[in-house]
């Protein structure tokens, strides 16, 4: 599938679309400047109704509740530290 200005209307529109594939979310990401995890997240919740927390810890979820309570730029600094630290997913190069 491509990503096309009539899917990402019909996206923001509200109207059926078809889910994205992986390369869709990263192309997504890149243009939209934002981490792919963020796009994974928010797909699996409006595509499929998945709360990205379910699976993780306690602790790890812990944590994401409290990152609303984080002022934006520190947050941004989170992440680059926490990006620094993690181990890559099989996916990530």
């Amino acid at each position: 599938m491509r990503v096309t200005r009539g899917w990402i209307y019909r996206l923001e529109s509200g109207e059926s679309v078809i889910p994205p594939q992986v390369e869709e979310l990263r192309a997504l990401a890149e243009a939209a400047r934002m981490p792919l995890e963020a796009l994974q997240d928010a797909a699996a919740a409006q595509f499929f109704g998945v709360d990205p927390l379910v699976g993780g810890s306690g602790e790890a979820k812990a944590y994401v509740r409290k990152l609303d309570r984080i002022p934006a730029e520190q947050r941004e600094r989170l992440l680059s530290l926490i990006d620094s630290l993690a181990l890559p997913d099989d996916g990530e190069m």
